[in-house]
């Protein structure tokens, strides 16, 4: 019998969050994005909770540059978002944005307390964070960058999409093709691969659970969705009536 070809860490971490993968697609939030319902005064909270979750990754990642594992995956100048989360969270917000911004969901304390946590006991499973976040953004987020544009009337620059805009990578495909066989010479043990699956579907867990931190938010408001504009006075009563239901989770 001939032997069976055991998976590379690239083909382990697809397979292995294939069911995850699919429920983050497909819920309800990721779906409001793709049909053009989410409004500007929800996008900005999203954008103020992901800019905590790439803080706290991109801190990590810069401790452990130099680590023999996750330092084989590490591409700051390729992948840093924070410096783009910043532009649009600017534009969204503007100029006291640094004030007004803040992170109200549940799950984004529960998310960044776990990327410390592995930063400082097992910085390999780093690896499954950034994987879970920078090539999904790579990835699926050119087609929510395009439906954005038009939903917002953002015109052809990148003012509100900064995020979606990976400028250091000439051809994604190739960078991509790149980083996963940087990704398939690591050299790990099975039970390693094992905890860097497990990570990565806790990671897309956390983003599953904030997607539904953001629909609950929606479903539970006062205001009707559609009411909500960029118009400062009601994004500022979004804003409020996000932060009262969540602080007494």
């Amino acid at each position: 019998m001939a032997a069976v070809e055991s998976l590379s860490i690239h083909d382990s971490l697809k397979t292995g969050v294939a069911k995850e993968h699919e429920e983050a697609e497909n819920g309800i939030f990721t779906q409001s994005i793709m049909k053009g319902t989410v409004t500007p005064a929800i996008y900005r909270q999203f954008l103020a909770e992901l800019y905590e979750i790439y803080k706290a990754i991109e801190e990590a990642a810069e401790l452990n540059k130099e680590h023999e594992t996750f330092g084989m995956t590490h591409f700051p100048t390729e992948f840093n978002r924070v410096g783009a989360i910043e532009k649009d969270l600017e534009y969204y917000y503007g100029a006291n944005w640094k004030e007004e911004a803040k992170s109200q969901a549940p799950t984004t304390t529960k998310y960044v307390a776990r990327i410390k946590e592995v930063g400082k006991t097992n910085p390999t499973l780093l690896i499954a964070h950034c994987y879970v976040r920078y090539l999904g953004d790579m990835s699926g987020g050119r087609q929510i960058k395009y439906k954005l544009m038009k939903h917002f009337n953002l015109g052809s620059s990148d003012d509100g999409i900064a995020f979606f805009v990976f400028d250091q990578i000439d051809n994604v495909a190739h960078f991509k093709e790149y980083y996963f066989g940087r990704m398939n010479s690591i050299n790990i043990d099975d039970d390693q691969l094992a905890e860097l699956v497990a990570e990565a579907k806790k990671a897309f867990q956390f983003n599953i659970d904030l997607f539904k931190d953001m629909n609950d938010f929606v479903q539970k408001m006062k205001l009707p969705q559609e009411n909500i504009s960029s118009d400062p006075s009601k994004m500022e009563t979004f804003y409020n009536h996000f932060k009262s239901l969540f602080s007494s989770s």
